[in-house]
């Protein structure tokens, strides 16, 4: 998403999306969202930059919140309902990464997420 979107905080990304919170390890209100990328290619992921604060996927691996913490983004949600295993958590939980869950589309939620930079 463009940079010119305002930032809005993780708690309002966790209200909006209804999200779960599978392991938290900031304070969601003073941490910001600006940038995002929706993607299952984790290769793509890396392509893009270190300029990206949250990552959302479908993809329920160990490898999306390794992914993360290479381009050390502050958090990942796991979309279309997709369960979050354990070792998916402890992985985040070690590495510094908010972990949340979703039933929505990957779609969906970046839609949700585009209207909530963009203030409607």
């Amino acid at each position: 998403m463009s940079s010119d979107l305002k930032k809005v905080s993780f708690a309002e990304v966790v209200s909006r999306l209804e999200l779960g919170i599978v392991n938290q390890v900031s304070d969601l209100d003073s941490l910001y969202v600006q940038n995002l990328i929706l993607s299952d290619l984790m290769s793509d992921v890396l392509m893009v930059g270190h300029d990206v604060d949250l990552l959302v996927t479908s993809l329920a691996t160990d490898q999306s919140i390794r992914t993360a913490s290479i381009m050390d983004m502050s958090g990942v949600i796991i979309v279309n309902g997709k369960e979050v295993t354990e070792n998916m958590r402890a992985l985040a939980e070690e590495l510094g990464i908010n972990l949340f869950s979703s039933h929505h589309s990957k779609y969906h939620a970046g839609c949700l997420l585009y209207d909530l930079q963009e203030g409607r």
